[in-house]
């Protein structure tokens, strides 16, 4: 589809989220055909919005992050510093951003009881 005449603004977006898509509606499906979901609908733009995006579509560089094919990093206001660089981001029409950290704990030599 990116080939044709009407549909060229495809590529000014990268390719992982178009898969990201793709993938989406195929679990979509899916489920339906398993009986597991009701049919795929469209959602209305006037709901919540999300773009999950890999560590394929974006770099975690300095602090900052960067999607693919953009040169300026998002603008974001860090609540606190990131342990390790990100595996996944999901990036919500509200501005809002989360994301999937893999972090390797160590193993405590004596262990701690919480008591709430």
């Amino acid at each position: 589809m990116k080939k044709e005449r009407d549909f060229t603004w495809l590529n000014d977006v990268s390719c992982v989220l178009l898969q990201q898509v793709l993938r989406h509606q195929q679990s979509a499906f899916s489920n339906f055909f398993a009986g597991r979901a009701n049919y795929p609908t469209c959602k209305s733009k006037h709901h919540s919005q999300s773009a999950e995006l890999t560590a394929n579509a974006f770099k975690y560089r300095d602090g900052k992050l960067y999607m693919a094919k953009s040169k300026e990093p998002l603008d974001i206001r860090w609540s606190r510093e990131l342990p390790s660089a990100p595996s996944i981001i999901t990036l919500s029409k509200n501005a809002a951003l989360s994301m999937t950290v893999i972090v390797t704990l160590q193993k405590i030599s004596k262990p701690q009881v919480w008591r709430c």
